[in-house]
């Protein structure tokens, strides 16, 4: 999912273990069939903040909402 991310230097897999195991953070899968197909993250920063990062979606099911998707719950969930 991370191959075509930053010319193929996305930070995101030398930090998955860490945020997977935040206390504090959500760590969110977006799935089709039982795959995944896209991540991400929201943390607590401070009181009444959230702060959002590392949003992926596989390529070969980019332009498909699931972003929108994810980022729509994102934003629910942070309220």
């Amino acid at each position: 999912m991370t191959r075509d991310v930053w010319n193929g230097r996305d930070y995101l897999p030398r930090v998955f273990d860490r945020w997977v195991g935040e206390a504090g953070a959500a760590f969110q899968a977006a799935e089709v069939e039982g795959v995944v197909v896209g991540v991400q993250r929201l943390r607590a920063y401070a009181p009444g903040l959230i702060w959002y990062e590392g949003l992926r979606v596989a390529a070969e099911h980019r332009r498909r909402g699931i972003a929108r998707a994810m980022l729509e719950a994102a934003i629910e969930d942070a309220r």
